[in-house]
């Protein structure tokens, strides 16, 4: 036994009389961490694909930049309510979108942003037509 302020050494037997550090109980910790490490691994990358798969949405669930209110485009993401603000009055004062890459001409909108949102959005021709999502 050791008193106050005495450590045990590596490779020295602790109290118990085991020292789990040599034989099999190292490998069977080695094993199990491992083990964890690469479980948690794979789930990360396939979580990852699901995640990727749940952003492409089919074109009757995407909200349309000429028809939408404030609300529905703060749904989107990184839209938030001075952005959508300027949607619309955008869409009013200008005229409805012909791509969704017309957003730019949006202030506060960029490259970064209309690549986002691509995956969520949608340019109707006319109602319940499913038009194209914008150049490219």
């Amino acid at each position: 036994m050791t008193g106050e302020g005495q450590h045990v050494d590596a490779g020295e037997p602790s109290e118990s009389g085991r020292d789990w550090t040599v034989g099999a109980a190292k490998w069977a910790a080695v094993v199990v961490l491992g083990g964890a490490s690469i479980v948690g691994m794979a789930w990360s990358i396939f979580a990852w694909e699901r995640r990727d798969e749940a952003r492409s949405i089919d074109a009757e669930r995407r909200i349309d930049l000429n028809t939408a209110s404030e609300a529905e485009l703060q749904l989107l993401p990184d839209v938030g309510p001075t952005l959508a603000e300027r949607i619309v009055r955008d869409r009013e004062r200008v005229g409805p979108f012909r791509t969704v890459d017309e957003l730019d001409r949006v202030e506060g909108v960029g490259p970064r942003t209309i690549a986002g949102l691509r995956p969520f959005v949608v340019i109707r021709n006319e109602p319940g037509e499913n038009g194209e999502s914008g150049g490219g």
